[in-house]
C-alpha cells in the first residue's frame, strides 16, 4: 500500500467500521419495512384469488377469505404506523426492529392458520405459505425464536386436525366439480401429509437457523476485529505524527548550529583569520563538504517532516511542464558537462499542463535529475523526458547510465535514510526518493524504477493531468 493509501486507511477506517455496524443494525429495520410493504399486496391478492376460484367453479368460504384480507390490512396499518413512529424518533434501525418482526410474523401466522382452516385444514393447498415465514424467521431472528416459530406450524396444524376430528370445530373443504378435497375423511393420508410437512418445515428451520447462527457469530467476530484494527490504526497514526514532530524538532534545532558552523568555515576558507597551507585547505574542504551534506539532509528532513505532519493544502494550479523542463536543463547541463556527461531534456509536442503544486513538482524533478547526475560517471549519459501518454497522464522519465541499484536495495528505495551499498561512500542523505514518493502520492500518481547494477537506472513517474485526489 502506498503512503496515500495508508493515510486514507488511517483516516477512514474508524468511520468505515462505524458505517458497517450501522448497516448491520439497519438491516433488520429495512427487512421489517420490506415485510410491511410486501403485506400490502396480500389483501388484493386474496381478493383476486377469490374471484378466480369462484370463476373456475371452486366452492369455498369466500366471505371468510375476504374477512381475513381485511384483518391483514388492519394489522399492517398498525405496524406501518409503529415503524414510522420508531423512525421519526431515530431508533427504528436497531433493537425495536427485531421485536417488530417477531410481532409481524406472529400476526401473519394467525392469518395463515385462518386461511388454512377455511380452506380444508391439513388438506389446504395454502399450508405452504408457512414455509416463507419459517425461512424468514430463521434468517432474521435468533435461533431460539426461529425454532419456536417453526415448531408452532405443526403444533397449530395438529391442534386444528384434532379439534376437527373431535367435532369441536367444523371442517371447511374445497369442492370442485362435486369432488371434496378433505383429508380429514382419510386419516391415514392426512397423517402422512402432516408428518411429511412437519419434517420438511423442521429440516428447513434447523438448517437455515444453524447456518445463520454461524454467520452471525462470524459477523460479530469480524466487527470486533474491525474495531481492534481501527484502534491500532489510531495508535499508529499517533505514532507517525509523533515521529514527524520529532524529526522536525531535531532538524529545526540543528539548523542554527549548522548555520554557525557554515559561517565559521566560510571565514576560514576566505583566509580572514590568516593564510592556510595546502594541507589545512584540503582538510577544511573535506569538512566543508561534510557540513554542507549535513545541512542538505537537515533541510530535506524538515521538508519531509513538515509535509507529513501538516499535510498542508496543495496549491492546485496548471503547471507548465515545458517551463520546468527548460529550468532543469539550465540548472543541470553545466554540472553534467563538467563531469563529462551527455545531458539532454526531451519534451513531447503539445505537452498538456499538469494540475498540481508547481513547487512540489519541480522539487520532484530536481531530486530525480540530481540523483542521475550524481551517480553517473563519465562518459555517461543522463536523459530527461516529458512524455504525453494516451490515457491522459504525463510520463516523466529520467534515464541514466550510472552505477545502478543493487537488487537487494530496490525494495527499500523509498525508505527514509536508506542508501544502497554501492553509494555509501558518496555524499547523500537517503531522503531524496522518500520526498519523490511523497509528492507522487499526493498528486495521485505512480512511480516505477528499473535498474541494473553497473548499467544504469530508469525512473518513470506517471501523473494525471486533470484529476485531483
Amino acid at each position: 500500500m502506498n503512503r496515500k493509501g495508508e493515510e486514507f486507511a488511517l483516516r477512514e477506517l474508524p468511520r468505515e467500521v462505524e458505517l458497517c455496524r450501522q448497516r448491520i443494525l439497519g438491516e433488520l429495520g429495512e427487512r421489517s419495512r420490506w415485510l410491511i410493504r410486501l403485506r400490502w399486496w396480500i389483501p388484493p391478492s386474496l381478493g383476486l384469488a377469490t374471484l378466480f376460484l369462484s370463476w373456475v367453479g371452486v366452492e369455498f368460504e369466500a366471505l371468510a377469505l375476504l374477512g381475513i384480507g381485511i384483518f391483514i390490512c388492519g394489522y399492517n396499518v398498525f405496524f406501518y404506523l409503529r415503524d414510522s413512529r420508531l423512525r421519526s424518533k431515530g431508533n427504528g434501525e436497531n433493537i425495536p426492529s427485531q421485536r417488530l418482526i417477531a410481532w409481524q410474523v406472529g400476526f401473519d401466522y394467525v392469518a395463515i392458520f385462518l386461511i388454512v382452516f377455511y380452506t380444508g385444514g391439513i388438506s389446504s393447498p395454502f399450508i405452504f405459505l408457512f414455509l416463507f415465514h419459517v425461512i424468514l424467521t430463521a434468517i432474521l431472528l435468533p435461533k431460539g425464536w426461529a425454532r419456536l416459530y417453526a415448531g408452532g406450524v405443526p403444533s397449530g396444524l395438529l391442534l386444528i386436525g384434532v379439534l376437527q376430528s373431535l367435532g369441536s370445530i367444523p371442517v371447511f373443504s374445497l369442492v370442485f366439480q362435486s369432488q371434496k378435497i378433505a383429508l380429514a375423511e382419510h386419516p391415514f393420508q392426512g397423517w402422512m401429509v402432516f408428518l411429511f410437512f412437519t419434517g420438511f418445515v423442521l429440516i428447513i428451520s434447523f438448517s437455515v437457523s444453524g447456518v445463520m447462527a454461524v454467520f452471525r457469530e462470524r459477523v460479530t467476530e469480524l466487527a470486533d476485529l474491525s474495531r481492534g484494527v481501527a484502534m491500532l490504526c489510531e495508535r499508529l497514526e499517533g505514532l507517525m505524527e509523533e515521529r514527524s514532530r520529532f524529526m522536525r524538532k531535531v532538524a529545526h534545532n540543528l539548523r542554527a548550529p549548522l548555520a554557525a558552523v557554515t559561517s565559521g568555515l566560510e571565514v576560514l576558507e576566505g583566509s580572514y583569520l590568516g593564510d592556510l597551507n595546502e594541507a589545512q585547505r584540503n582538510r577544511l574542504r573535506r569538512i566543508t563538504e561534510r557540513v554542507r551534506n549535513l545541512v542538505q539532509m537537515v533541510n530535506e528532513l524538515m521538508l519531509l517532516a513538515r509535509s507529513r505532519m501538516e499535510r498542508k493544502e496543495m496549491e492546485w494550479r496548471p503547471v507548465d511542464l515545458d517551463l520546468i523542463g527548460r529550468r532543469i536543463e539550465q540548472t543541470y547541463r553545466a554540472q553534467a558537462e563538467k563531469k563529462g556527461l551527455t545531458f539532454s531534456v526531451e519534451r513531447s509536442e503539445g505537452l498538456p499542463p499538469l494540475m498540481g503544486d508547481e513547487e512540489m513538482i519541480e522539487e520532484l524533478v530536481e531530486n530525480l535529475v540530481s540523483n542521475a547526475v550524481k551517480y553517473t560517471e563519465a562518459p555517461g549519459q543522463v536523459l530527461v523526458r516529458f512524455l504525453k501518454e494516451a490515457n491522459g497522464e504525463v510520463n516523466l522519465e529520467v534515464r541514466d547510465t550510472g552505477i545502478g541499484i543493487p537488487v537487494e536495495d530496490q525494495s527499500r528505495l523509498f525508505t527514509e535514510f536508506h542508501r544502497g551499498r554501492n553509494v555509501r561512500k558518496l555524499d547523500g542523505t537517503g531522503l531524496g526518493l522518500a520526498i519523490v514518493k511523497e509528492v507522487v502520492d499526493r498528486h495521485g500518481g505512480r512511480i516505477t524504477i528499473g535498474s541494473e547494477e553497473g548499467k544504469g537506472t530508469t525512473v518513470r513517474v506517471y501523473l494525471p493531468t486533470r484529476t485531483r485526489v
